[in-house]
């Protein structure tokens, strides 16, 4: 009974595959009849390939931002630590020498 919940779950995912590259089909048909009767194809492909590059752009920038901002929190806790076993010297020191 399992195997056929599966079978009849594997067929129901193949139908909405299906209608899935129908709707595609639809909304590709309906996205070229909604251009701008001025702007060609080709220069609508230009304009996706520029904000595609416009968008990696922004992406590579987050990601290096974020690496930057990694980094720069490490620093910011290796530093605090060396405050923190500096202290720690400083203080054995006073115990040392009876301070």
């Amino acid at each position: 009974e399992h195997m056929h919940a599966i079978e009849e779950e594997a067929e129901e995912n193949r139908f909405n595959d299906h209608s899935h590259f129908d709707t595609w089909g639809h909304y590709k048909h309906d996205y070229i009849d909604s251009l701008p009767s001025h702007k060609s194809i080709e220069q609508e492909l230009e304009d996706l390939r520029q904000q595609a590059a416009h968008f990696k752009a922004l992406a590579i920038t987050e990601v290096v931002g974020h690496a930057l901002a990694e980094g720069a929190l490490q620093e910011a806790e290796q530093r605090a630590e060396s405050c923190e076993i500096a202290e720690a010297v400083l203080l054995g020191a006073t115990t040392d020498r009876g301070e």
